[in-house]
């Protein structure tokens, strides 16, 4: 069982080659990140070298204000999808069909709103759930000439061979809220207060999803 930037740097090319070859998946170089505020003037917490880097290769302009995805490459190229301007909906969607909530119980449609990977699978693989970027015309032309695919994996199984994961997110990072542990009936209780928006959604996919 694998995870997001599992082959990435500081991973050496020749083990990362022979990691894709043994499981038949391929990372495409991109990496991605929901942002709920790109206003630097607002949020302190965007990385200096988001802007550094998006503002050398974009004649110095950084005219983002709203919420939207970052999308950063391992040969340092960045581009940025936001709300409303690129994107019809804010946040990567996870979507799962029919045969993935029977088998796993979880949601068929839920946002994503963290660090995530774009990978390729083989056919020999199963693709349990995928990401989508509801992205509008703007956000397709950009996506397009990057070669970022609006659709790609987020859990992939292998069974061929082995009994192998690779989940394409950072699913594990989410802090957990201990006081009500102990309760037999804590993540009812907790869905019920837990909605799929704005800075709550981390925890719905924590508890809904992952």
């Amino acid at each position: 069982m694998t995870e997001f930037n599992d082959i990435a740097s500081p991973t050496p090319k020749k083990i990362r080659n022979e990691f894709e070859a043994l499981f038949q998946i391929e990372w495409t170089g991109w990496i991605g990140r929901y942002f709920d505020v790109l206003d630097t003037n607002i949020n302190k917490e965007l990385p200096y070298w988001l802007k550094r880097g998006y503002t050398t290769q974009h004649s110095n302009q950084w005219p983002f204000k709203k919420s939207g995805i970052v999308f950063v490459n391992e040969n340092d190229q960045i581009e940025i999808l936001e709300n409303e301007t690129h994107l019809n909906y804010e946040y990567p969607v996870i979507k799962s069909g029919e045969t993935t909530t029977a088998r796993f119980g979880v949601y068929n449609n839920i946002s994503y709103p963290y660090w995530f990977d774009i990978m390729r699978t083989s056919r020999s693989n199963n693709i349990i759930s995928y990401y989508e970027i509801n992205s509008n015309a703007k956000g397709d032309s950009i996506l397009e000439s990057k070669g970022i695919p609006k659709l790609f994996p987020a859990v992939i199984e292998r069974t061929e061979d082995c009994k192998f994961y690779y989940f394409s997110g950072d699913f594990a990072d989410n802090p957990i809220d201990l006081s009500l542990a102990k309760f037999k009936y804590a993540a009812k209780i907790k869905a019920i207060f837990t909605f799929n928006t704005g800075g709550t959604a981390k925890c719905s996919f924590f508890r809904n999803y992952y």
